[in-house]
């Protein structure tokens, strides 16, 4: 990071964007004591929290949730809430006595349990929970901590977009009702700046632009961003209507573990083509060329190689298109020859989640 200046409203909900390598994690790795500033400030209301360990920031009300979800998978949802609830207070060190007879911990647990629309689930363990529901169980254990700021490390990460809702209702929740403060970073960029009241966004250690959301998704810094220069090498457009289809992918689902990568993606690539796949970080681009190479699962649909079922073998890339494709959330959303998409005026806001 350089010279990152940034207020967060209290009661606000404030996204926190950028391209990969951008420095949003590590901005909040100094925000919570995880990474040392090497110059600068950090305040947390008018504390100066710059030097202070993460476990004293937590005491003083930031909570943090992490991009991998981190939970203990070998104790149930209520045992997992439970020892996140102890931690906080006068029982931590209570190493002798039974958890099920301290009564105010388990009250506050089972009222964080029912707030988090996990009721019902209390006894399952948390590696059998599925990933939606072990994100919700992530962010429980930070809320155990009883912020006032809550720092939100992409969310939905690793989420379908029809498992998305319920994160997106829990995080409105936390803000509008509980009045909780929220640092959000997230690659859905639609979703930020649905829920944000402001956004920053950081490039290459920078901040580029702040300001609430209508701004943001309209400036063309931003949008250049995300979408690079306008320079690119002509190359006449083949006529590939008669080539015949090399691969092809139809309805191909793929997993990392219980997080969804992809998402009924479907494409062609003809003979003697180059396709190019374009997103942002987390798409799915890497995913889609390792589930092609047999290297990540497909679940559901099939991959074929001039013909031949090739679903969960590794085969050859295929050489030489000029044909690119625009994949958003794990799902194709815009096709074309790359100076067509670079020409393609609403392309930079497609990227922003316009």
């Amino acid at each position: 990071m350089d010279g990152v200046d940034l207020d967060v409203r209290s009661g606000e909900i404030h996204g926190l964007i950028g391209p990969n390598g951008a420095g949003k994690t590590t901005f909040f790795n100094c925000l919570s004591g995880a990474l040392p500033v090497t110059s600068g400030r950090v305040f947390f209301g008018d504390r100066d929290v710059t030097d202070l360990p993460t476990h004293k920031v937590t005491q003083l009300g930031v909570a943090r949730s992490f991009q991998i979800v981190s939970t203990f998978s070998e104790l149930t949802v209520f045992e997992n809430v439970r020892v996140a609830v102890q931690a906080v207070t006068s029982h931590r060190a209570e190493v002798h006595t039974r958890a099920a007879t301290l009564t105010d911990v388990t009250t506050r647990t089972q009222e964080l349990v029912d707030r988090m629309g996990l009721s019902g689930k209390e006894h399952l363990l948390a590696a059998t929970l599925s990933h939606g529901d072990q994100r919700l169980l992530d962010i429980t254990l930070a809320l155990a901590t009883e912020p006032t700021m809550l720092l939100l490390d992409e969310p939905f990460a690793g989420l379908p977009s029809s498992g998305r809702g319920a994160i997106t209702e829990v995080i409105r929740d936390l803000n509008h009702t509980h009045g909780m403060t929220i640092l959000l970073i997230e690659h859905d960029i639609e979703r930020v700046l649905a829920l944000a009241d402001d956004i920053t966004v950081l490039h290459q250690g920078r901040v580029l632009a702040e300001g609430p959301p209508e701004e943001i998704k309209d400036n063309p810094e931003v949008q250049h961003a995300y979408l690079g220069t306008k320079t690119v090498t002509p190359v006449a457009r083949k006529d590939d209507s008669g080539a015949a289809v090399l691969l092809e992918l139809d309805g191909v689902d793929a997993f990392y573990g219980k997080s969804q990568a992809l998402e009924r993606v479907s494409l062609r690539v003809h003979s003697t083509e180059v396709v190019c796949l374009l997103g942002l970080n987390g798409a799915g681009k890497t995913t889609t060329l390792m589930s092609v190479m047999g290297a990540v699962p497909v679940r559901a649909g099939q991959i074929r190689l001039d013909g031949t079922d090739m679903t969960n073998r590794p085969s050859e890339a295929v050489a030489q298109a000029d044909r690119a494709y625009l994949i958003s959330n794990g799902q194709i959303v815009h096709e074309g020859g790359p100076q067509e998409l670079l020409d393609d005026p609403e392309l930079g806001q497609r990227l922003i989640g316009v």
